[in-house]
């Protein structure tokens, strides 16, 4: 996993990107990874779906494709069941600079209040 962080951080890197996003969401046993976007620190988008180098690793045809892969693991490893009964939802967020993933996570639930009361 470390690799493929690594390679994650030098293909941004090497797009100029100073930050990636990546957003998911889960409920009723389905989950699903809306969006990833990243940008130069200017703010200007950078695109992830460009064809990478198929030698470098040819399962990961596109920078999207490798993040969208890795963020499914470290969700695995970190939330396993996110999408179970009410679900959860968080966001990713992949720092260039200092080569650092936050993952900011939510989980749902549904919650009650009971009070007795004799009159």
């Amino acid at each position: 996993m470390d690799q493929r962080k690594n390679q994650i951080f030098s293909r941004l890197a090497a797009l100029g990107a100073a930050t990636a996003h990546v957003e998911y969401d889960g409920e009723s046993d389905s989950g699903q990874i809306h969006a990833i976007a990243a940008a130069a620190a200017d703010g200007t988008p950078i695109q992830l779906h460009v064809p990478t180098d198929a030698s470098a690793d040819p399962q990961y045809p596109t920078l999207h494709d490798c993040i969208e892969d890795f963020c499914w693991d470290l969700l695995v490893f970190h939330h396993a069941g996110y999408e179970n009964n009410d679900g959860g939802f968080g966001t990713f967020t992949f720092t260039v600079s200092d080569k650092t993933i936050e993952l900011r996570h939510s989980d749902r639930f549904v919650d009650f209040s009971t009070t007795t009361t004799e009159v």
